[in-house]
């Protein structure tokens, strides 16, 4: 019994240690994004910068909070970031804008525009939003959807270690990574843009298992499910958000539609 005690508090001091290690690597790579990202330098330029520094300079654990601060600092003094060069160029375009200032219309010019606006008013056509058919809807009924496996990625020197579900559809053999957090704004957005839809639930949010096969596999099921029953709405399946979850593979434009849905959401 005193084996086991001992055994439970040396567990309990080796979870401490893992979340205080845990705590310490966000500071620094959220110290990071405010600094290289968000201060609008390259950070691919950072990371030859930190790679030169030492060879194992893209572990953010093999440096300290204040080694971190005293390399972005000789990083700022000898680069130069990305925003200032776009803030001159429409600085400059806001200078000619204003150079040939556009003259007001005269009283007699908004008067006969009010009129017209006033008689368009009731004669205005709105033509409904339809959705086009997407390959899905075509051959529904053979559609199959599998989450293959989930995989653990290594983090790098701005972001932490994350799982990605590896899902194929056939019979178009679609093959495509997607992060938990991209299940997460799929759903925000079909609800946003779909009001009065149906959207299927997923797994929450869950901190502190993340990385626990047992936790990875069950909500690797119910994510499985959320995509069969994506499939068998004819909105979802047809909407151009879930087309492109299912089949974009290319992760540059992964990205970019990423960044629509996340505006779509604000």
């Amino acid at each position: 019994q005193r084996q086991m005690c001992i055994r439970d508090r040396y567990m309990g001091i080796l979870r401490t240690i893992k979340m205080e290690d845990s705590e310490i690597r966000e500071q620094k790579q959220q110290f990071l994004r405010e600094e290289i990202l968000e201060g609008g330098y390259d950070p691919g330029e950072f990371q030859t910068f930190m790679e030169n520094a030492r060879e194992d300079g893209l572990n953010v654990d093999v440096w300290t909070i204040d080694e971190i601060k005293r390399k972005v600092n000789e990083f700022k003094r000898t680069h130069r970031p990305k925003t200032n060069l776009q803030r001159e160029s429409s600085t400059g375009n806001v200078e000619d804008s204003n150079s040939n200032p556009v003259s007001p219309p005269n009283q007699s010019q908004e008067e006969s525009e009010e009129r017209k606006g006033d008689e368009l008013m009731f004669q205005v056509e709105v033509p409904c939003k339809t959705l086009a058919l997407t390959p899905l809807d075509q051959v529904v009924r053979e559609v199959q959807i599998q989450i293959l496996k989930f995989e653990k990625v290594a983090g790098g020197i701005f972001s932490s270690s994350y799982v990605c579900y590896v899902i194929l559809t056939t019979p178009f053999n679609w093959m495509v990574k997607r992060r938990f957090s991209d299940f997460y704004l799929l759903r925000s957005t079909l609800i946003k843009l779909y009001p009065g839809i149906n959207i299927p639930p997923i797994p929450p949010k869950k901190t502190g298992r993340g990385f626990e096969e047992p936790f990875l596999l069950k909500r690797q099921i119910f994510l499985e499910r959320f995509l069969r029953s994506c499939v068998d709405s004819p909105i979802i399946r047809n909407s151009p958000q879930f087309f492109n979850f299912m089949s974009v593979s290319d992760e540059s434009s992964w990205k970019r539609i990423k960044s629509e849905m996340e505006r779509a959401v604000e």
